[in-house]
């Protein structure tokens, strides 16, 4: 009896079960979103900065043919507007200097590597995420493994990788919470735990043998804490 009972998922652990995968589906979400906006950001400077170097480029060249101008009409005694020329050096030196400081962001933040590490987190998030729709998947009567030790392995997982994950910048994290706000307390788990529920009265006739069931389709590494471990770390 005590083993059964030790096996058995009740609706707390199937609760807690749906928690886990909320938290795991959100963060997922997020970093993956960040890992995005920092690509493009990437691509928006390197972006600018041609087209500002192209547009300076052009402003130079085309003084640069004013400037001939300028010496025969000297030659001549005519009058030429020192502000005119004086505005295409400010706008010259706008364009270059904004395309010097989108280099120096590029070289010095590296975004792309910024961008590949939210990545890397984001697939973390992912396996513990896969891991738990394969547990919810199957019906609570017929999952193998106690929830007594699975449960406390995934949470302090993703508790582990919550502390020692980067942080996401405060601008990003604001954007991020008002697109995806509607994401943090879904679970398509909580659905199929109701279907259990009303089905956990028709199977009662196959509770009275677990024996029977308890490696019944279900996954190897649900055998014990230790598997599930090991599933876990790779």
């Amino acid at each position: 009896m005590d083993t059964q009972n030790r096996f058995k998922w009740e609706h707390y652990d199937n609760q807690r079960l749906i928690d886990i995968h909320k938290l795991a589906t959100y963060n997922y979400i997020i970093n993956k979103k960040t890992s995005q906006m920092y690509k493009y950001l990437n691509k928006f400077y390197g972006f600018a900065s041609i087209i500002c170097s192209s547009i300076a480029t052009t402003i130079f060249l085309i003084q640069g043919s004013d400037n001939v101008v300028v010496d025969e009409d000297f030659s001549n005694g005519g009058i030429i507007s020192v502000s005119d020329v004086c505005d295409k050096n400010n706008v010259a030196i706008t364009f270059l200097s904004f395309t010097l400081l989108s280099t120096i962001l590029q070289n010095t933040i590296n975004l792309t590597d910024i961008a590949n590490e939210y990545n890397d987190i984001s697939k973390k998030y992912y396996h513990y995420k896969n891991i738990i729709e394969t547990i919810g998947d199957i019906n609570p009567s017929r999952r193998n493994g106690s929830p007594k030790m699975i449960l406390p392995i995934l949470r302090y997982k993703i508790n582990k990788l919550d502390e020692n994950k980067r942080l996401i910048p405060c601008c990003f994290y604001s954007i991020i919470k008002r697109v995806y706000k509607d994401k943090k307390n879904k679970s398509y788990l909580i659905k199929n735990h109701n279907g259990s529920k009303e089905d956990e009265n028709k199977n009662s006739d196959e509770q009275e043998h677990p024996e029977e069931i308890l490696y019944t389709n279900a996954p190897p590494y649900m055998r014990d804490a230790t598997e599930l471990g090991i599933m876990i770390d790779h």
